[in-house]
């Protein structure tokens, strides 16, 4: 489709980012099946999986033979794709009941991103501070909180404000995965075999089982410990290329890492859903 219509990839992702994803993460917060234990647990899971395979990963290329390309690497492996690829994968796998349990994913996911990931690219003493600026411009992080504020009040929503914003969360689907696939096919394959096997294998592989661990120790099963450990094992995100390029830093090693996990992905994440 792309290569015949030449489509605007930049609408197409700000469509996503600032329109589709937010309406779809306040539409089914509200009316998700998720206590406050459950978001908690699932808060903690999160920042503790990250903190573990950031510590893991950055440990590992630093290792003089990925030195030189430690701080992308590092990036790649603790950054999921949780969006575009994510939120379609929960919705067919599992259904529209349990995408509460993922928008807290992307919730943290975001934080991190836009936090962390700037401070791991560069030491500049005001990277921090412009990142933070840019954190709050984030929709989807107010439709969360919002979603979450109203769903703790138990407020109903009138149609002419409910309708709209679900015919708009019901779009998401087609829409995440035509600006996924063109992402995609942009990216310029070259030859980075050992970088990206074993970053393949942490995204994953030892993500997922990572995740396992977590799950066993925090005593969660059923459908939420499914979702976290599958969650675990998607590919790296998209945010780790846009990164990379904001700062210039390895940004053409980004844009492989991110087609061969999502490739790969096909295989890992079809194995995950029927062991969970």
């Amino acid at each position: 489709m792309d290569k015949t219509f030449e489509l605007d990839l930049p609408t197409l992702s700000k469509l996503n980012f600032y329109v589709f994803v937010p309406a779809l993460l306040f539409i089914k917060i509200l009316y998700a099946d998720i206590s406050l234990e459950q978001m908690l647990n699932i808060i903690l899971f999160s920042v503790l999986h990250f903190i573990l395979l950031l510590i893991f990963s950055f440990l590992l290329f630093s290792l003089s033979y990925f030195k030189e390309n430690r701080k992308i690497l590092t990036l790649g492996t603790v950054l999921i794709n949780v969006g575009n690829y994510g939120i379609p994968v929960i919705l067919f796998a599992f259904g529209d009941s349990y995408i509460g349990i993922l928008a807290v994913i992307i919730m943290v996911q975001n934080l991190f991103t836009f936090t962390l990931g700037p401070l791991i690219l560069q030491r500049e003493k005001n990277s921090f501070r412009n990142y933070s600026k840019e954190l709050i411009k984030i929709p989807s992080l107010y439709a969360i909180v919002i979603g979450f504020i109203l769903k703790g009040l138990n407020v109903k929503l009138i149609p002419q404000i409910e309708n709209p914003l679900i015919i708009l969360a019901n779009g998401l689907i087609s829409l995440a995965l035509i600006t996924l696939g063109i992402q995609l096919s942009r990216i310029k394959i070259q030859k980075n075999l050992p970088q990206i096997s074993i970053l393949s294998i942490l995204r994953l592989s030892i993500s997922p089982l990572l995740a396992f661990i977590l799950v066993i120790i925090f005593g969660l099963s059923g459908i939420l410990a499914a979702i976290l450990i599958v969650a675990a094992g998607f590919p790296t995100a998209v945010n780790t290329y846009i990164l990379s390029l904001e700062y210039e830093n390895d940004y053409e090693l980004a844009s492989q890492l991110i087609f061969w996990t999502t490739l790969f992905s096909a295989v890992s994440v079809s194995i995950l859903l029927l062991i969970t």
